[in-house]
C-alpha cells in the first residue's frame, strides 16, 4: 500500500468477543485514537498477514528439509507438495497465536 493510497472497507463480519477482551481492544482502540472496528480491521489484516507470512516460511523449511533427506530419491516440486503440504499446513495452525474457542454447537 502506497503513501495516500485509501483503503476502503466495504464488507463485514461479524465477530463476538468474550467481554474482558472487548474491554481491552476498546481501551487500545482509546490509546490508538481510533475506533474500535478500525482497530480491530487493522489487528485483523496484521493477523492474516502474519499467518500467511509463516505458511509460507514453514512450506519452505519443509520443502528444503525434504530435499536435503532425499536428495536422492528425485522427487518432483510437485510430488514433495502432496506429501509434506498437509504437515505444512499443521506446522502453520500450531504457530498461530490466537487463543483457539472450541466451536460451536452447529459448526458456526
Amino acid at each position: 500500500m502506497g503513501i495516500g493510497q485509501t483503503v476502503l472497507r466495504t464488507d463485514a463480519v461479524r465477530v463476538k468477543l468474550a467481554p474482558d477482551m472487548l474491554a481491552r481492544v476498546e481501551k487500545l482502540a482509546d490509546d490508538f485514537g481510533m475506533p474500535t472496528a478500525t482497530l480491530c480491521a487493522f489487528a485483523v489484516a496484521s493477523w492474516v498477514r502474519t499467518t500467511e507470512q509463516q505458511a509460507s516460511l514453514a512450506r519452505m523449511a519443509v520443502l528444503d528439509a525434504s530435499r536435503r533427506a532425499g536428495e536422492n530419491l528425485q522427487m518432483s516440486d510437485a510430488q514433495m507438495e502432496k506429501v509434506f503440504g498437509p504437515m505444512v499446513a499443521q506446522i502453520a495452525q500450531q504457530l498461530s497465536p490466537v487463543d483457539r474457542e472450541p466451536p460451536a454447537e452447529g459448526g458456526k
